[in-house]
């Protein structure tokens, strides 16, 4: 399938209603003609059966952009942040596309907003309660979209166990989890490097010791209500890239320790892995796409 930038489909009419910004003005429209639109044409295909959501769970500097391509290779409509494809120019395909939208819109003001508070900002941060309600409004619309049919890429692995838990509940059968895979080291390295990602200050405990969290803030919000910190704000609980600590060797540890836990707890939940950055000879999209369809026939 053709891929396609969401810039394009954010300038195109919905409903005569012309959204001149992405994602920035999108939510502007919720009272008008377009998110009309979108909800009509939700209910007209609510009778509809649900496929199997295809979920690319790597975490973003895994490769995920490969992933990507070769389900768009296999005719799936694909999200990946800012790309998609085989939606077309068909107004009916855009409530996923929308949906999206409002997904990485919800996680780019929560980014902004706790950047803004390290640098002594005034606007105060939802709380730790209202940011897990909002991230999982918004995924469910997009797991509930029938025209979307795999995502990658930031945000949904971020909250991979509410992203199973919602396709299981929403569209009655558990995802094909698709996990792209980098040595922990490496990828911490790498990643440290960003300044727009969110890092858990939090520690998880499992079987009396504690271990980063790093960047899974589905488990950092988890690990924040058990201890009671529904009201606090969620700028206490998340950092944003190099605010967390003054050592880089120290935001290696932690982002490492967060995705080596992720990779270990993920593998055994996934129909399909890959580490692309030491497969020899490299693989073509086309022969990713064979590897996926053969391991979740």
């Amino acid at each position: 399938g053709k891929m396609s930038n969401l810039a394009t489909v954010c300038k195109s009419n919905v409903s005569d209603t012309v959204i001149q910004e992405c994602p920035t003005s999108l939510m502007e429209t919720e009272n008008a003609d377009g998110f009309l639109n979108l909800v009509r044409w939700k209910i007209s295909h609510e009778h509809e059966p649900f496929r199997p959501l295809v979920f690319g769970a790597g975490f973003g500097t895994t490769a995920t952009h490969a992933m990507f391509e070769a389900t768009c290779d296999l005719q799936l409509r694909s999200l990946h942040y800012f790309d998609h494809c085989g939606f077309g120019s068909n107004q009916n395909s855009l409530p996923g596309l929308l949906a999206h939208i409002r997904v990485i819109r919800a996680h780019k003001a929560l980014v902004h907003c706790i950047s803004n508070a390290h640098w002594g900002g005034e606007q105060p941060c939802p709380s730790v309660e209202e940011t897990l309600d909002t991230m999982r409004w918004h995924i469910d619309q997009v797991v509930s979209s029938r025209d979307v049919a795999a995502i990658h890429d930031t945000p949904y692995p971020e909250y991979a166990d509410y992203v199973i838990d919602a396709s299981e509940r929403i569209r009655g059968t558990k995802p094909i989890i698709l996990l792209s895979t980098r040595r922990p080291r490496d990828w911490a390295a790498k990643r440290a490097s960003h300044d727009a990602n969110l890092v858990c200050k939090l520690k998880l405990v499992i079987r009396g010791l504690d271990h980063y969290i790093g960047e899974n803030l589905y488990w950092c919000i988890q690990v924040a209500l058990e201890n009671g910190y529904h009201d606090k704000s969620i700028s206490d609980i998340f950092s944003v890239g190099n605010f967390f600590n003054s050592s880089k060797d120290e935001l290696v540890s932690t982002l490492g320790g967060g995705i080596q836990l992720y990779q270990d707890r993920m593998e055994g939940k996934s129909q399909y892995q890959v580490n692309l950055f030491e497969r020899s000879p490299r693989l073509s999209t086309s022969q990713l796409a064979v590897e996926i369809e053969a391991a979740t026939r």
